[in-house]
């Protein structure tokens, strides 16, 4: 579902998008967390979205499976890693 670039290009414009992009930044950030944490193979879906605060089929709808998220919240992690500007790592979900 995603594709491997240094942006993710998200839909926007009416409630249901907003709300999806809302609901994928969540997954992201909650994932960024976890598996920092406790890692991949330790990471359960159970895990994930109840820390997201999300339901359990929003993982394989959005990122299509646990290794999809773990690449989007890679992907992000990696350009908020990068060098300090002014940047809003939150935004870089919505770029």
């Amino acid at each position: 579902m995603l594709a491997a670039t240094s942006k993710m290009q998200f839909a926007t414009g009416n409630g249901h998008d907003a709300r999806s992009e809302d609901t994928r930044a969540r997954m992201v950030g909650a994932a960024i967390d976890v598996f920092g944490k406790v890692g991949y193979e330790a990471s359960s879906t159970r895990l994930l979205v109840d820390r997201a605060g999300i339901n359990l089929s929003a993982i394989p709808y959005h990122f299509g499976g646990k290794h999809g998220l773990y690449l989007a919240a890679a992907i992000i992690a990696h350009i908020c890693a990068g060098p300090e500007d002014d940047r809003d790592c939150g935004s870089a979900i919505r770029e």
